[in-house]
């Protein structure tokens, strides 16, 4: 049969369309590919014609830094209670930044400037003050004595367990010298001698009501010395004293920055030399705290930094190891605040 001229022509077009299809370009499994707009990898096209998007360069989709968690990683435990709080330049917790693993019964760190809570162990413990009762002790005075209140050591007053300060009855020393004792080398009898120069009783009752005062609703107080165990706290409460006397009498942590002391006996005009039981006494960091320990209370330790701009407090209540314990808080406090 013979073919016209246009059925000749349709016949090589069928033909070219075919050839196209079959040996046009392909990927690895025959269809030609294109990059999905979407970003979703490739999809399947089959052309008929020459695709100008093969030949454009596929666009650049930068995919963004992974964002690191502010959490610890997960092999890393923080210790029973503890938790890492708000930061004022949020960081991620790296191992090189965690905190310490504290090994006491409660602790707080706090950059009292900004007020941020940097760490809080077990923070609503309550745990015998011991010799932190002192820091109330020494407020009161101030705030119900003048500073250089002549006060007559009796009998009564130094029967309280230890000797530090060397007092004798009959001896008459200011409240300033007494209140230099009670915190520097956390002297018991100077401490009875505060409260027993008023009432006793009275004065531990001033001590309770200036707590509740300053919202230490979870402390109380049976002695001015901090032998009893009755004497408890938690390190928040604790806050807020040490805030307030910052505020008020900022001369009570002064204090606690010398090596030592003197006091002058007023009958002999003697001079006496009290030494500071507390290790951080001479760093230049060191801006005031208050040591205290008993048997049931172990080691608590309240302590201030200045660094820069920053002032830390740390307190640790119940640890073998205050200063230890509180110098690693405060060396991870530093670097990552």
């Amino acid at each position: 049969m013979k073919l016209s001229r246009f059925h000749l022509q349709s016949l090589a077009f069928v033909l070219v369309v075919f050839l196209l299809v079959a040996f046009g370009p392909v990927g690895s499994n025959g269809d030609s590919r294109r990059v999905d707009p979407d970003g979703r990898g490739v999809v399947s096209q089959t052309s008929l014609t020459i695709n100008t998007a093969l030949q454009t360069p596929s666009p650049v989709y930068i995919t963004p830094e992974p964002v690191l968690s502010l959490l610890p990683p997960k092999n890393y435990e923080l210790s029973a209670g503890a938790r890492v709080l708000a930061f004022a330049k949020p960081q991620p917790i790296l191992p090189s930044n965690l905190p310490p693993i504290f090994h006491g019964k409660s602790a707080i760190v706090k950059e009292l400037n900004h007020g941020i809570v940097l760490f809080e162990q077990s923070p609503e413990q309550h745990w015998p003050l011991a010799s932190l009762t002192k820091l109330m002790t020494t407020l009161v005075s101030l705030e119900i004595f003048q500073p250089e209140k002549q006060v007559t050591i009796t009998s009564e007053m130094i029967v309280a367990y230890g000797e530090a300060g060397g007092f004798s009855t009959g001896e008459i020393f200011s409240v300033k010298d007494l209140i230099k004792a009670s915190l520097l080398i956390s002297s018991n009898d100077a401490a009875s001698a505060l409260a027993l120069s008023s009432d006793g009783e009275s004065f531990i009752n001033d001590m309770n009501l200036r707590a509740k005062e300053l919202l230490m609703n979870e402390t109380s107080f049976a002695d001015p010395t901090g032998l009893s165990v009755l004497n408890q706290s938690t390190v928040r409460d604790m806050t807020k004293l040490v805030q307030t006397i910052l505020s008020e009498y900022p001369e009570l942590f002064e204090y606690t920055t010398n090596k030592s002391v003197s006091i002058n006996e007023i009958v002999s005009g003697a001079q006496r030399t009290i030494p500071s039981n507390n290790e951080f006494v001479g760093q230049p960091d060191f801006v005031g705290g208050k040591t205290g320990y008993t048997d049931d209370a172990n080691g608590n330790l309240i302590s201030l930094f200045r660094e820069g701009d920053n002032l830390f407090l740390i307190i640790v209540f119940g640890t073998d190891d205050r200063f230890g314990e509180t110098r690693a808080l405060y060396n991870w406090a530093s670097e990552i605040y």
